[in-house]
Protein backbone atom coordinates (compact mmCIF):
# COMPACT_ATOMS: atom_id res chain seq x y z
CA UNK A 1 0.00 0.00 0.00
CA UNK A 2 1.00 3.14 -0.73
CA UNK A 3 2.47 6.09 2.20
CA UNK A 4 1.92 8.95 -0.24
CA UNK A 5 -0.16 11.64 2.15
CA UNK A 6 -2.46 11.77 -0.79
CA UNK A 7 -3.45 8.00 -0.02
CA UNK A 8 -3.89 8.40 3.72
CA UNK A 9 -5.91 11.66 3.92
CA UNK A 10 -8.39 10.00 1.36
CA UNK A 11 -8.68 6.30 3.53
CA UNK A 12 -9.11 8.76 6.96
CA UNK A 13 -12.10 9.98 4.99
CA UNK A 14 -13.60 6.52 3.91
CA UNK A 15 -12.50 4.08 6.41
CA UNK A 16 -15.71 6.25 8.70
CA UNK A 17 -18.16 5.97 6.00
CA UNK A 18 -17.96 2.25 5.43
CA UNK A 19 -17.79 1.61 8.55
CA UNK A 20 -20.77 3.91 9.24
CA UNK A 21 -22.44 1.96 5.97
CA UNK A 22 -21.62 -1.44 7.94
CA UNK A 23 -23.36 -0.50 11.37
CA UNK A 24 -26.10 1.20 9.48
CA UNK A 25 -26.64 -1.97 7.65
CA UNK A 26 -26.67 -4.66 10.19
CA UNK A 27 -29.01 -1.87 12.24
CA UNK A 28 -31.69 -2.03 9.87
CA UNK A 29 -31.42 -5.65 8.97
CA UNK A 30 -32.27 -6.61 12.08
CA UNK A 31 -34.94 -4.54 11.97
CA UNK A 32 -36.76 -4.59 8.94
CA UNK A 33 -35.05 -7.64 7.20
CA UNK A 34 -34.73 -6.05 3.99
CA UNK A 35 -32.74 -8.40 1.61
CA UNK A 36 -30.66 -5.46 0.06
CA UNK A 37 -29.49 -4.63 4.22
CA UNK A 38 -28.91 -7.98 4.51
CA UNK A 39 -26.60 -8.12 1.70
CA UNK A 40 -25.23 -5.05 2.17
CA UNK A 41 -23.96 -5.58 5.75
CA UNK A 42 -21.41 -7.89 5.62
CA UNK A 43 -19.86 -6.91 1.83
CA UNK A 44 -19.54 -3.44 3.71
CA UNK A 45 -18.41 -5.24 6.56
CA UNK A 46 -15.52 -6.73 4.90
CA UNK A 47 -14.72 -3.77 2.93
CA UNK A 48 -14.10 -1.57 6.24
CA UNK A 49 -11.79 -4.35 8.02
CA UNK A 50 -10.03 -4.24 3.99
CA UNK A 51 -9.80 -0.43 4.12
CA UNK A 52 -8.98 -0.34 7.85
CA UNK A 53 -5.70 -2.39 7.03
CA UNK A 54 -4.95 -0.54 4.28
CA UNK A 55 -5.02 2.66 6.44
CA UNK A 56 -2.99 0.96 9.08
CA UNK A 57 -0.48 -0.03 6.55
CA UNK A 58 -0.14 3.29 5.04
CA UNK A 59 0.10 5.58 8.18
CA UNK A 60 2.99 2.78 9.48
CA UNK A 61 6.41 4.45 9.71
CA UNK A 62 8.69 2.98 7.04
CA UNK A 63 11.60 0.50 7.75
CA UNK A 64 13.94 0.82 9.86
CA UNK A 65 17.42 -1.38 9.23
CA UNK A 66 17.59 -4.10 10.83
CA UNK A 67 19.52 -7.32 11.72
CA UNK A 68 23.04 -7.80 11.88
CA UNK A 69 25.40 -5.12 10.27
CA UNK A 70 28.66 -5.27 9.10
CA UNK A 71 31.87 -4.51 10.44
CA UNK A 72 32.70 -0.73 9.25
CA UNK A 73 30.10 0.31 7.93
CA UNK A 74 28.65 2.68 10.57
CA UNK A 75 31.45 4.48 12.22
CA UNK A 76 32.65 3.39 15.55
CA UNK A 77 31.44 -0.14 14.69
CA UNK A 78 34.37 -2.54 14.98
CA UNK A 79 36.02 -5.13 12.50
CA UNK A 80 36.63 -8.68 13.43
CA UNK A 81 39.89 -9.14 14.81
CA UNK A 82 40.37 -5.34 15.85
CA UNK A 83 40.73 -4.68 19.64
CA UNK A 84 37.99 -4.38 21.80
CA UNK A 85 36.46 -1.09 22.54
CA UNK A 86 37.60 0.55 25.64
CA UNK A 87 34.57 2.55 26.83
CA UNK A 88 36.44 4.65 30.31
CA UNK A 89 34.29 4.63 33.53
CA UNK A 90 34.56 8.42 34.92
CA UNK A 91 35.27 7.97 38.84
CA UNK A 92 33.07 9.68 41.18
CA UNK A 93 34.53 12.95 42.27
CA UNK A 94 33.64 13.90 46.01
CA UNK A 95 33.35 17.36 47.79
CA UNK A 96 32.83 17.94 51.14
CA UNK A 97 33.36 21.25 51.30
CA UNK A 98 31.23 22.28 49.28
CA UNK A 99 27.77 20.20 50.23
CA UNK A 100 25.14 22.43 52.39
CA UNK A 101 23.00 21.28 55.14
CA UNK A 102 19.74 22.10 55.25
CA UNK A 103 19.55 24.09 52.20
CA UNK A 104 17.33 26.98 51.94
CA UNK A 105 13.77 26.32 49.92
CA UNK A 106 13.79 27.37 46.19
CA UNK A 107 10.77 26.19 44.88
CA UNK A 108 8.03 28.26 44.05
CA UNK A 109 4.47 27.18 43.48
CA UNK A 110 2.56 27.09 40.63
CA UNK A 111 -0.78 28.45 42.18
CA UNK A 112 -1.81 29.80 45.28
CA UNK A 113 -1.41 27.81 48.82
CA UNK A 114 1.92 29.09 51.37
CA UNK A 115 5.36 28.98 50.81
CA UNK A 116 7.20 28.51 54.64
CA UNK A 117 3.75 29.56 55.86
CA UNK A 118 3.83 33.19 53.86
CA UNK A 119 0.98 33.43 51.20
CA UNK A 120 2.02 34.03 47.91
CA UNK A 121 0.42 35.26 45.06
CA UNK A 122 -2.04 32.85 43.15
CA UNK A 123 -0.43 32.64 39.18
CA UNK A 124 -2.45 34.37 36.59
CA UNK A 125 -4.51 32.54 33.73
CA UNK A 126 -1.63 34.31 31.17
CA UNK A 127 0.93 32.46 32.86
CA UNK A 128 -0.60 29.07 32.37
CA UNK A 129 0.49 27.41 29.22
CA UNK A 130 -1.78 27.55 25.84
CA UNK A 131 -3.54 24.51 24.65
CA UNK A 132 -1.19 22.35 22.76
CA UNK A 133 -2.00 22.97 18.44
CA UNK A 134 -1.86 18.97 18.40
CA UNK A 135 -4.90 18.58 21.06
CA UNK A 136 -6.96 20.73 19.74
CA UNK A 137 -6.41 18.84 16.02
CA UNK A 138 -6.77 15.69 17.87
CA UNK A 139 -9.86 16.85 18.73
CA UNK A 140 -11.54 18.03 15.87
CA UNK A 141 -10.31 14.47 13.85
CA UNK A 142 -12.60 12.78 16.28
CA UNK A 143 -15.53 15.10 15.26
CA UNK A 144 -14.60 14.60 11.94
CA UNK A 145 -14.94 11.14 12.13
CA UNK A 146 -18.19 10.81 14.23
CA UNK A 147 -19.54 12.98 11.49
CA UNK A 148 -18.52 10.66 8.92
CA UNK A 149 -19.41 7.65 10.72
CA UNK A 150 -23.00 9.11 10.77
CA UNK A 151 -23.17 9.97 7.41
CA UNK A 152 -22.38 6.80 6.73
CA UNK A 153 -25.04 5.36 8.79
CA UNK A 154 -27.24 7.78 7.06
CA UNK A 155 -26.30 6.36 3.48
CA UNK A 156 -27.01 2.91 4.43
CA UNK A 157 -30.65 3.74 5.69
CA UNK A 158 -31.34 5.68 2.61
CA UNK A 159 -33.70 2.42 1.28
CA UNK A 160 -35.11 2.33 4.38
CA UNK A 161 -35.29 6.12 4.86
CA UNK A 162 -39.65 6.43 5.02
CA UNK A 163 -40.17 3.46 7.57
CA UNK A 164 -37.33 5.08 9.88
CA UNK A 165 -39.30 8.01 9.74
CA UNK A 166 -42.56 6.54 10.68
CA UNK A 167 -41.01 4.53 13.40
CA UNK A 168 -38.99 7.72 14.71
CA UNK A 169 -42.11 9.73 14.95
CA UNK A 170 -44.31 7.09 15.85
CA UNK A 171 -42.38 6.32 19.54
CA UNK A 172 -41.90 10.27 19.61
CA UNK A 173 -45.52 10.01 20.15
CA UNK A 174 -45.43 6.87 22.13
CA UNK A 175 -46.52 4.99 19.39
CA UNK A 176 -44.37 1.63 18.74
CA UNK A 177 -46.88 0.24 16.02
CA UNK A 178 -47.18 3.44 13.76
CA UNK A 179 -45.62 1.16 10.78
CA UNK A 180 -47.79 -1.77 11.54
CA UNK A 181 -49.53 -2.33 8.34
CA UNK A 182 -52.30 -4.04 10.59
CA UNK A 183 -52.51 -1.62 13.74
CA UNK A 184 -50.60 1.31 12.50
CA UNK A 185 -51.49 4.48 10.89
CA UNK A 186 -49.58 4.49 7.16
CA UNK A 187 -52.08 2.23 5.54
CA UNK A 188 -52.99 4.82 3.35
CA UNK A 189 -49.08 5.43 2.11
CA UNK A 190 -48.74 1.80 1.82
CA UNK A 191 -51.65 1.16 -0.86
CA UNK A 192 -51.14 4.33 -2.83
CA UNK A 193 -47.73 3.12 -3.61
CA UNK A 194 -49.69 -0.07 -4.94
CA UNK A 195 -51.74 1.82 -6.75
CA UNK A 196 -48.80 3.78 -8.63
CA UNK A 197 -47.06 0.20 -9.74
CA UNK A 198 -50.82 -1.45 -10.64
CA UNK A 199 -51.65 1.93 -12.50
CA UNK A 200 -54.45 2.91 -10.23
CA UNK A 201 -56.78 2.30 -7.05
CA UNK A 202 -59.28 -0.36 -8.82
CA UNK A 203 -58.80 -3.76 -6.41
CA UNK A 204 -60.25 -7.35 -6.18
CA UNK A 205 -58.93 -7.44 -2.55
CA UNK A 206 -56.41 -5.56 -0.24
CA UNK A 207 -54.46 -7.90 2.48
CA UNK A 208 -52.85 -6.63 5.90
CA UNK A 209 -50.39 -8.86 7.28
CA UNK A 210 -47.62 -8.16 9.75
CA UNK A 211 -44.72 -6.33 8.12
CA UNK A 212 -46.38 -6.30 4.43
CA UNK A 213 -49.61 -5.16 2.41
CA UNK A 214 -50.90 -7.55 -0.40
CA UNK A 215 -53.26 -6.46 -3.55
CA UNK A 216 -55.10 -8.00 -5.83
CA UNK A 217 -55.51 -5.20 -9.35
CA UNK A 218 -56.16 -5.59 -12.89
CA UNK A 219 -52.71 -7.00 -14.85
CA UNK A 220 -53.15 -3.20 -16.14
CA UNK A 221 -56.09 -0.51 -16.40
CA UNK A 222 -57.65 -2.74 -19.60
CA UNK A 223 -56.87 -6.33 -18.57
CA UNK A 224 -58.99 -8.76 -17.46
CA UNK A 225 -56.54 -10.61 -15.80
CA UNK A 226 -55.22 -10.02 -12.47
CA UNK A 227 -52.11 -9.91 -10.48
CA UNK A 228 -50.70 -10.01 -7.09
CA UNK A 229 -48.83 -6.51 -5.89
CA UNK A 230 -47.40 -6.01 -2.39
CA UNK A 231 -45.94 -3.41 -0.34
CA UNK A 232 -42.98 -4.49 2.06
CA UNK A 233 -39.56 -2.82 3.29
CA UNK A 234 -40.68 0.56 2.40
CA UNK A 235 -41.63 -0.34 -1.29
CA UNK A 236 -44.22 -1.35 -3.51
CA UNK A 237 -43.37 -4.35 -6.49
CA UNK A 238 -45.42 -6.45 -8.71
CA UNK A 239 -44.94 -10.15 -7.91
CA UNK A 240 -46.63 -11.93 -10.73
CA UNK A 241 -49.74 -13.48 -12.09
CA UNK A 242 -52.80 -14.39 -9.38
CA UNK A 243 -55.65 -16.45 -9.79
CA UNK A 244 -59.12 -15.66 -10.53
CA UNK A 245 -60.36 -12.81 -12.74
CA UNK A 246 -61.84 -9.69 -11.93
CA UNK A 247 -64.48 -10.85 -9.86
CA UNK A 248 -65.09 -8.37 -6.72
CA UNK A 249 -63.33 -5.51 -8.59
CA UNK A 250 -63.32 -2.54 -6.44
CA UNK A 251 -62.49 1.14 -6.82
CA UNK A 252 -60.77 2.19 -3.74
CA UNK A 253 -59.98 6.00 -4.87
CA UNK A 254 -62.22 7.44 -2.58
CA UNK A 255 -61.63 4.95 0.44
CA UNK A 256 -59.79 5.68 3.59
CA UNK A 257 -57.10 3.55 4.18
CA UNK A 258 -56.10 5.23 7.22
CA UNK A 259 -59.44 3.12 8.95
CA UNK A 260 -58.19 -0.66 8.76
CA UNK A 261 -55.69 0.64 11.86
CA UNK A 262 -58.49 1.93 14.10
CA UNK A 263 -60.74 -0.73 13.27
CA UNK A 264 -58.40 -3.37 14.23
CA UNK A 265 -57.14 -1.73 17.23
CA UNK A 266 -60.81 -1.69 17.84
CA UNK A 267 -61.34 -5.57 17.35
CA UNK A 268 -58.72 -6.83 19.13
CA UNK A 269 -59.67 -4.19 22.48
CA UNK A 270 -63.68 -5.43 22.16
CA UNK A 271 -62.60 -9.22 21.88
CA UNK A 272 -60.67 -9.21 25.53
CA UNK A 273 -58.48 -11.73 23.57
CA UNK A 274 -54.88 -12.48 24.78
CA UNK A 275 -52.41 -14.13 23.23
CA UNK A 276 -53.49 -13.98 19.76
CA UNK A 277 -51.90 -16.33 17.31
CA UNK A 278 -53.37 -14.44 13.99
CA UNK A 279 -54.42 -10.67 13.03
CA UNK A 280 -55.74 -10.52 9.60
CA UNK A 281 -57.34 -7.11 8.27
CA UNK A 282 -58.15 -7.07 4.70
CA UNK A 283 -60.60 -4.73 2.31
CA UNK A 284 -63.40 -6.33 -0.42
CA UNK A 285 -66.62 -5.88 -2.06
CA UNK A 286 -69.30 -5.62 0.32
CA UNK A 287 -73.01 -7.17 -0.67
CA UNK A 288 -74.00 -3.40 -0.33
CA UNK A 289 -71.70 -2.36 -3.22
CA UNK A 290 -69.36 -0.48 -1.39
CA UNK A 291 -65.81 -1.89 0.27
CA UNK A 292 -65.76 -3.32 3.44
CA UNK A 293 -63.38 -4.06 6.44
CA UNK A 294 -63.08 -7.26 7.84
CA UNK A 295 -60.65 -7.97 10.49
CA UNK A 296 -60.12 -11.50 11.48
CA UNK A 297 -58.70 -12.62 14.64
CA UNK A 298 -57.65 -15.88 16.34
CA UNK A 299 -55.86 -17.95 18.84
CA UNK A 300 -55.13 -21.36 19.75
CA UNK A 301 -58.47 -21.58 21.07
CA UNK A 302 -61.00 -18.60 19.58
CA UNK A 303 -61.15 -17.45 15.87
CA UNK A 304 -63.77 -14.83 14.78
CA UNK A 305 -63.97 -11.86 12.49
CA UNK A 306 -65.11 -7.54 12.68
CA UNK A 307 -66.98 -6.29 9.77
CA UNK A 308 -67.04 -2.55 9.58
CA UNK A 309 -68.14 0.11 6.81
CA UNK A 310 -66.50 1.89 4.44
CA UNK A 311 -66.68 4.52 6.92
CA UNK A 312 -65.59 2.39 9.63
CA UNK A 313 -68.27 2.00 11.14
CA UNK A 314 -68.76 -1.22 13.40
CA UNK A 315 -71.79 -3.87 11.57
CA UNK A 316 -71.20 -7.26 13.00
CA UNK A 317 -69.27 -9.99 14.24
CA UNK A 318 -69.22 -13.55 13.86
CA UNK A 319 -67.38 -16.55 14.71
CA UNK A 320 -67.49 -19.66 17.26
CA UNK A 321 -66.94 -17.58 20.20
CA UNK A 322 -70.52 -15.83 19.68
CA UNK A 323 -72.21 -18.18 17.87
Amino acid sequence: MSRSPVARRILRFVVPVVGGIALGSIVAASIFGDPIHIAAAPISGIAFFFLLAALGSASAPAGRITGTLAAGRLPGIQGPGSAPLVVPRAEPVLNPSGAVLNPQPTATPATGATLNGEPVALGTPESRSPRRPGSVRRTLGRVLTLLLVLAGIALALLPAGRLVAWHVAGIAEGRWDAADPRTGIHQQEMVDEIAAVAGGHRFTWVGFYDGYVLAGAPTDPTATTTDTFQWRYGRAARLGPATGNLDGLFDASGFDFGLVGAATRFAIADSGWTGLTSIYPSVRLGDDGDPEITVTLMTAYHSGSYVFSAEGEYRERFGSEWE
